[in-house]
């Protein structure tokens, strides 16, 4: 048995200092790698755990839709750890409830179709991921009308069921936006401007066709002008009033002093200087 001594003993600490300082999570941003495009995206902290970016749409019941919104100039890049992000983007991703993306394949439907024929557009394919969300497969009584036909369930649109969905979730929308608080005082304390607020943000999701019916079913109303803004047409003058007919006057003829009426008559029969430095002919 080898005898500890006092020198060995403290190199074992050591050793198990580094070991245990080597454990401990680093922090910060981990280290960059330059080997692949590297992009900044702003997201809820409850989603990174879970999210996975992919070029093809690899769905299961559990998935959560985004939308992307790309903020940012050109000529513009990020200092990451020790290397430069040529990508200076910000990709902002907010949810999106999968209905606003089925509504304009139902819209179309006049009469009964099953899910795969109405949810199928072969400019874009990655749309039938909706058939296997779970949100979407939850939701979709909320916005058409569906029959059990030959051991098939066949869907309609239905405009009213669709109308009060999105009353629910303009409510929603709008209760949110009063608690945050966040925005300016002038919208917050009218409810008119903050219904327009809140539809404006709501109709980004939906079809011009389905805004205006949406826009009617909630009685949106447009802004008024105000009345400061409006031009007072009793103080605007007509154009012939503003250019007055001034008839012309003859200006008098100053009378001429004796010395120029002398000179006058002094120069007559006499030929022009002029006529010297002309070339005779």
């Amino acid at each position: 048995m080898v005898r500890q001594t006092r020198a060995s003993a403290k190199s074992d600490s050591d050793s198990s200092d580094e070991s245990v300082i080597a454990d401990i999570p680093r922090k910060g941003p981990p280290p960059s790698d330059a080997s692949y495009e590297r992009k900044f995206v702003i997201v809820k902290g409850v989603y990174v755990e879970c999210m996975t970016l992919r070029r093809s749409p690899i769905v299961n019941s559990l998935t959560i839709i985004f939308k992307v919104v790309t903020v940012g100039d050109g000529f513009r890049s990020w200092f990451y750890g020790d290397s430069v992000v040529s990508d200076g983007l910000i990709r902002l991703f907010s949810p999106v409830h999968p209905l606003f993306l089925a509504l304009p394949y139902f819209l179309n439907t006049k009469v009964r179709f099953v899910l795969e024929e109405i949810v199928s557009d072969p400019e874009c394919p990655s749309i039938t991921a909706l058939l296997k969300n779970e949100q979407f497969l939850k939701n979709i009584d909320k916005i058409c009308d569906s029959k059990e036909v030959c051991d098939a369930k066949v869907f309609r649109f239905n405009e009213n069921l669709t109308l009060e969905w999105i009353a629910g979730r303009f409510r929603r929308l709008r209760d949110a936006l009063m608690e945050q608080g966040d925005l300016h005082k002038s919208i917050l304390s009218n409810s008119d401007v903050l219904d327009r607020y809140s539809f404006g943000l709501l109709s980004d999701y939906m079809s011009p066709d389905l805004t205006v019916l949406a826009k009617a079913h909630l009685s949106i109303q447009d802004p008024v002008n105000n009345e400061n803004e409006r031009v007072d047409m009793s103080m605007k003058r007509k154009a012939d009033e503003s250019f007055e007919y001034i008839a012309p006057t003859q200006v008098k003829k100053p009378k001429e002093s004796i010395i120029t009426k002398k000179l006058q008559q002094a120069s007559k029969g006499t030929k022009s200087i002029s006529n010297f430095f002309t070339k005779k002919t």
